[in-house]
Formats: C-alpha cells, structure tokens, sequence
C-alpha cells in the first residue's frame, strides 16, 4: 500500500514558502509554557499553605486505658493482640507520634494520669492539661480520664487555663429532676460514677487568624451502656449537657464558633447524636422519656466528618477483633460559622479502604494504630 505523507498528499510547497517560526521561537514558547506552568504549581501550593495556616486540625482520640479493668487492656484483648502490640511503652511513642504528625489541637480520651505524663513527656512542643488537673476534687481515678493537647507554634489559649465542667453542673439538668436522675443512674460494673463525666473545654485561636476569630474547642466521653441498661437512656441528656457547657463557655468569650469531639459511644442513629444534631422529641426511639421534656439545642451542631464527606460518618472508630465490634461512635460537631475543611484519620494511609467492609483492618489496637479507638482529625475554619 502506497503510504501518504502531508507534502505529497497536499503537493510539495516551494522553496521559498515561509514553513515555520524559527527554532529560537519555539524554545521561546515552551520556556514560556513551563514557566506558565510552574507559575500555577505554585500559586496553588501557595494557596494550599495559605488554608492550612487558616484551618486548625482538631484530634479526637479514645486511647485506650492501660488497665485490666473489663473493657481496657483485659484478657480479651490479650487473647487476640501481641504483647508488643498492647505493651503501654510503644503504644504511648505511637500516640504521641499520630499527635505531633495530625493535629494542632487534640482531645484524649481514656487517659489516665500516669498515662499523660508520659505522653506529655514526648510532646515538647505542645501544652497538656488533664481533667484531674483542671477541678477541685477529683471523684474517681477514671472518671478524669479527657486530656487536652495544644500545639505552642500553632495555637494560642484565649481565656487562661482550660476548663474541666462537671455535666451534672449543666442548668437545664439541676432544675429538671427527671433529667439529673437520668444522669445520675448508677454505673454498671467497671464504670466510673455518673458525678465523674465531664466536659473539658478551651477558647483558642489559629495563629494567623484575625483579632476578632476564635474557637472554643471541648471534648467529652458518656457512658458506655447500650441497649436496655438503665443508664443508656442517660446518654442523650449527657450530650445536651456537655453542649450546653461549652456553649456557655463560648457566650462568656463572645463567639458561637464552637467544636465538641469525643467519644459519644453511640451510633450516628442513636439519642445521643440526634440530640445534638436535630433535637429529640419526647416518644423518640431512644428517648429517656417524656418526662425529661424535648432534648435540643437553641442553634444544633453539625457532624465535621460528615459534612466532608457528603452526609456519611466513617465506617467504623471503634473496633475490637471481628467485623461485629465495628462502630462509630467517635465525632467532632460543630456550631455557629464553623467551616469543615476536610475530615480523616491523620497523617499517613487510612486505616481501612473507604469503599471497604472493614476487613482489611483485622483488629484494634495493632501496631499501625495503637487503640481500640481510630483518631478523628478535621480541618476548621472560622
């Protein structure tokens, strides 16, 4: 077959037609096209920097009791995870890498006294503060369990030390009888009694924000009773109160940009969020009872990971050894103008594929993530 080039199939051009630009032109262009183009690398990797320096990264991190009580380091937990795995020295180095390398700000909880002091001790760059430090008398060995970590170079402390509330101080629950009652159930074995839940909370500001931009940040932990134990119906009425305490928290520092992060040991359909999220009517599933009135906030809070990643919650925090103790129960919500940015699970790959069933993370904790708990970390504005 004949084979057709563009001269001979258009006629061969005279010697004399101009046939192009010089060569010194065309490298003209493409220098000029490089640069273009390196222009706009760095212009969006200026941008980029520009928003990180405007959005402060929030933690929120059960880490795991060092203790054999039922439901921390305990026999069923050895049965299944290597000494290395659970010994307290690694995890403690491991915790506090995923703190340094994630966030700017990070709630703690299940961290005992001793626990934070060593994690502290790793954190050079950050100031702690744990709930046993920040109230007067302290009621149970694990009832202070919430520590709060903010890093120096990124974030300033607005309001002097942090605060440690007490959710039975809440206003609507002491003038609601049914409400305190409800807080006040007794404790199943193991737990912590329901006077030590609190709320820990502390006005700061992104370094780079403007005088007037501020954020009151607050983490919490409820109970962990589910199902028919008295003391689960309790849950939503802790989530309102912890609420309520920060949000009076932010009133007094004059914003309404306020994160609430915490273990909420509740699903995303459970009282205890939609509380927070869109209010709980009396006969609600879930409920504690109409007797306690309409469960909600005056202005409700937003779900971060949620409002990142179109409506969905992670498949899983929590996580023991089988696909059956897989549960969300780990949020970060947030009020007033509060902007989400992005919402994962810090530096590093994610612990489980996102269109996954959760099989590729055979158990918690493991050497990769040393807690039963995922950390939570997203991005916020103001």
């Amino acid at each position: 077959m004949r084979r057709f080039s563009a001269t001979s199939f258009l006629g061969r051009r005279p010697a004399t037609q101009y046939t192009g630009f010089p060569k010194s032109v065309h490298m003209v262009a493409i220098v000029a096209m490089f640069a273009a183009a390196a222009a706009a690398a760095a212009a969006a990797l200026l941008k980029w920097h520009v928003q990180r320096r405007r959005t402060l990264r929030l933690m929120q991190f059960n880490i795991l009791f060092d203790l054999p009580n039922p439901g921390c380091i305990d026999e069923t937990v050895r049965a299944y995870a290597s000494a290395d795995e659970l010994a307290w020295p690694n995890r403690c180095k491991a915790i506090a890498q995923r703190l340094d390398s994630s966030c700017d700000v990070a709630f703690l909880e299940e961290c005992g006294p001793t626990m934070f002091e060593e994690i502290k001790a790793l954190l050079p760059g950050f100031n702690g503060f744990h709930a046993s430090q920040l109230v007067d008398k302290c009621v149970h060995p694990d009832g202070e369990e919430i520590a709060l970590f903010v890093r120096r170079s990124t974030v300033e402390l607005l309001d002097g030390n942090p605060r440690c509330r007490r959710l039975i101080e809440d206003s609507a629950a002491k003038a609601n009888p049914a409400r305190r009652a409800l807080l006040m159930a007794k404790e199943q074995p193991g737990e912590c009694p329901p006077e030590a839940y609190a709320v820990v909370s502390a006005a700061v500001r992104r370094r780079g924000w403007g005088s007037d931009q501020k954020l009151v940040v607050g983490g919490t932990h409820l109970r962990w009773e589910f199902g028919t134990m008295p003391a689960a119906k309790g849950k939503p009425v802790q989530a309102v109160a912890a609420a309520r305490l920060l949000l009076e928290h932010a009133s007094e520092v004059g914003t309404s940009d306020v994160a609430l992060a915490g273990d909420f040991n509740s699903w995303p359909s459970h009282g205890a969020v939609l509380a927070l999220t869109e209010g709980l009517v009396p006969g609600h599933a879930e409920h504690p009872g109409s007797e306690v009135g309409d469960l909600s906030l005056t202005a409700p809070l937003r779900s971060a990971y949620a409002a990142a990643h179109g409506g969905q919650e992670p498949l899983f925090t929590r996580k023991k050894n089988s696909q059956s103790s897989q549960f969300c129960l780990d949020y970060v919500f947030v009020g007033g103008k509060v902007r989400v940015a992005g919402a994962g699970f810090g530096a590093g790959p994610p612990p489980f594929a996102p269109e996954g069933d959760g099989s590729d993370l055979p158990y918690l904790p493991c050497a990769a993530w040393p807690s039963d708990h995922l950390p939570l970390v997203v991005e916020l504005g103001v």
